[in-house]
Formats: C-alpha cells, structure tokens, sequence
C-alpha cells in the first residue's frame, strides 16, 4: 500500500494505491504445505485487503481521499484463497463497501482461456474528474510477476545454515544492480526467502522484490513506481529483473499517462521469450495499463520506453 504525498512534482495526497503482491494471496497454500514459510518469505509486510481497509479508511476520511487504486494477478491456487478473497468479484465487493462514496470501476486484462494470466485492477474516484496524478507527475509504474526461476539463481535465496544474509542475497542476484539509486532495506527468511523494500534518495520512486525459492513452486515478483523514464528506462529495469531470476514464465503490467506511451510497450523485445498476450485498459484521468505475458522461448515482443507526451 502507497499513500501518495506531495506537491507538482510528486503524486496527489489524496490518492492510494495498494498492489498485492504478484500472483499469490497471504493466504496462498501449497500442495505439499508449507503455509507459514510461504507465508513469511513473500508477505511480510502484506496485510490483508479486508484487516488493511478499516485503518485506511479511517485515516483518509481525514485527508479527503478522492481515488483508490487496487490491482493484482491471477492467484495460482485460486480453489484456496480465504473468504473475501476467492474471486475478485467478491472483493470488489467488499470494496465497494469501503470506499462507497466514490464512483469505482472494476477490469480484467488478459485472456478469458487462460484465467491464471490475468490482472485484475479496481479504480474509484471522486465525481470531481481529477486525474489519478498530478498533471505534470509522468512516473511511470512497473509490476512484474516471475515463475519457474532458474534454479542457481533461485538457490541464492536459500538462507541453509547462515550461509547467506539479505545483504550477500541482494549482491549476489544482482537485485542491488536493478535502480543502483534506491536506497535498500531487505530482510532474509529462514530457511529461504526474501524480501525488499528499496526508495530513491531524492524523489518519489519507490520498488520491491519478494522470492519464495522453492523448487517446484518458485516465484519472484517485482514492483516499481513513480520511475522517471528520462533518467531510468524501462527496458534496462526488465532486462535486469530478468537477469536476477531467469524465469520460465513471466508478466508485467505497466502503468502510464496517456495511450500513445503506453503503446510504445507493444514495440520492442525481451530476448528469450515470446509475448503469448497482451491486453490494454484505460483508466480515469488519462491514464493506461499495459499487460504482457512471456514465456521463455524466443525473441517476439516485449518492453521499451514510453516517449514523454
């Protein structure tokens, strides 16, 4: 969860985002168990939506919140999801319950076949029309969910006896090198996993990763927003995710203001991996979300750079 704060160069403060954390719930289960590793390694600073929602809303009915941003991928074991989270139709409702007096719209992007390679998005604002961001805040949102990690690399985030702390994890898969500017607190988890926090020094930009190693069942996700694609391009962040997890199966959803730069993601190309869906969707205030899945084949499409409007 993200409170925007600022001014003219930094997002509205009355807008909120939260993103779960890509492609499982808190309340995830494997099917050879393992709940609470699980559960420590990807989501430990992920509340639930339903026990975040009460505080939320008590501290912005102060603030005026006038826009709410919810968004998330497929949960890969949907059948075991708890109550409020079993389809998102439900918690859309519940949503609606939090936040009824703004006008929300609820989107899915993705495949109707595929239903385990989707990204579902809830949006509601005030009937006032004020766009999500400042007008002159161009930052840019990244959202990436990674399966299948290669094995070595996968084997980093395995903690054993004390071999390796959060610091030699970070080093080592090559997370400290994805935005060298961010400024890193992490945390390892017995006995594997990962996780991180990163912030710019001097802006708005923020980003995450969380690693569940397991063979099997191996998962990574990556998170940045507020990028400033002069400073920062998007396709060397990928391309640097990438070379920290080597995944068979990837998505992103990336999230800007206006079509045309979002289009731009249509145009280049992940080496390695072929773009099996793509899915666009307009959101008030001109803004866009671009959804991509790839698979570890060869070179078809991928990310590049929005242009600036």
């Amino acid at each position: 969860m993200e409170r925007k704060d600022g001014n003219k160069t930094n997002s509205s403060r009355n807008c909120l985002q939260y993103e779960v954390p890509l492609g499982y719930s808190i309340e995830d289960i494997r099917p050879n168990g393992g709940i609470q590793k699980f559960r420590s390694a990807a989501y430990s600073n992920a509340p639930p939506l339903h026990s975040s929602n009460p505080p939320i809303c008590k501290f912005f009915a102060i603030h005026c919140l006038s826009c709410v941003i919810y968004s998330r991928g497929s949960f890969i074991f949907p059948d075991h999801q708890p109550a409020l989270h079993r389809s998102f139709s439900e918690e859309v409702a519940m949503l609606n319950e939090f936040f009824s007096d703004l006008i929300a719209e609820a989107y899915g992007i993705g495949d109707p076949v595929v239903p385990h390679r989707n990204w579902h998005i809830y949006s509601a604002m005030s009937g006032e029309g004020k766009p999500l961001m400042n007008g002159d805040d161009d930052g840019v949102t990244l959202e990436m969910c990674m399966t299948a990690l290669e094995r070595e690399k996968a084997a980093v985030f395995f903690k054993g006896s004390g071999k390796y702390r959060a610091q030699e994890m970070r080093n080592l898969s090559g997370i400290s090198d994805i935005i060298p500017s961010h400024v890193i607190c992490d945390f390892e988890f017995d006995p594997y996993g990962y996780s991180m926090n990163g912030i710019e020094g001097r802006g708005p930009a923020y980003s995450t990763v969380h690693v569940t190693p397991e063979d099997g069942f191996s998962y990574a996700s990556y998170e940045a927003m507020g990028l400033d694609t002069g400073s920062v391009k998007l396709e060397d962040v990928v391309r640097r995710v990438l070379r920290c997890f080597s995944p068979g199966e990837f998505s992103i959803a990336v999230t800007c203001r206006g079509v045309a730069r979002c289009r731009a993601v249509e145009d280049a190309n992940v080496e390695g991996y072929t773009c099996q869906n793509i899915g666009n969707q307009e959101l008030p205030g001109g803004w866009w979300v671009v959804y991509r899945n790839y698979s570890a084949r060869n070179k078809e499409c991928g990310v590049t750079t929005p242009p600036r409007p």
